[in-house]
């Protein structure tokens, strides 16, 4: 408005959209059979890249907190891994907790439907497209309260400070049991 001289009544913000033929509830068991995940275990799903505003020591260090009350968890993270989490999740005993997958944006959407839960734990996102294909996949969403994420999620997901790892950790169970 400042730059272009426009009308403030003339300009409204049109959101990001999310294909609802692709991302969209689906039978849980179903989906886990075909990724060949377990079927009685608790699955934490995370997507995207590890960016250091991506937050992952967070989501690791909560991960290892929420195995002292629900010791079958298990995390998958859908994206790359680099050495540094390596390393991390090394340091945390957490080699054979953490899955790690590349993923087609078809898989991603089985991904979701698999899972149990999002933890998103950015603290900067430009918008945050994990976040709306969960929640258009039916699949409860626990992410930080930065930025963008407050907009995408409104009150349909839970959002704490992105650096409170005790936080993460407390509604992951919540959320789990």
């Amino acid at each position: 408005l400042r730059f272009m001289h426009v009308d403030p009544k003339k300009v409204r913000v049109i959101y990001h959209g999310v294909d609802h033929e692709l991302f969209k509830p689906r039978d849980k068991l179903e989906a886990r059979r075909r990724l060949g995940w377990p079927l009685d275990r608790p699955i934490i799903l995370n997507v995207g890249s590890e960016e250091p505003r991506k937050n992952i020591p967070v989501l690791l260090k909560s991960f290892k907190r929420l195995l002292n009350s629900v010791p079958d968890a298990l995390l998958v993270r859908v994206g790359e891994r680099t050495v540094h989490m390596e390393k991390l999740i090394r340091n945390l005993h957490l080699s054979n907790r953490v899955l790690y997958r590349r993923a087609s944006p078809d898989e991603v959407a089985l991904y979701y439907n698999a899972a149990d839960l999002l933890v998103h734990t950015a603290y900067y996102e430009g918008f945050g497209n994990p976040l709306l294909e969960a929640m258009a996949s039916g699949l409860p969403v626990i992410a930080g309260n930065r930025t963008s994420i407050p907009e995408v999620v409104g009150d349909a997901g839970i959002l704490i400070d992105p650096f409170d790892i005790e936080g993460f950790a407390d509604w992951m169970r919540e959320v789990l049991t």
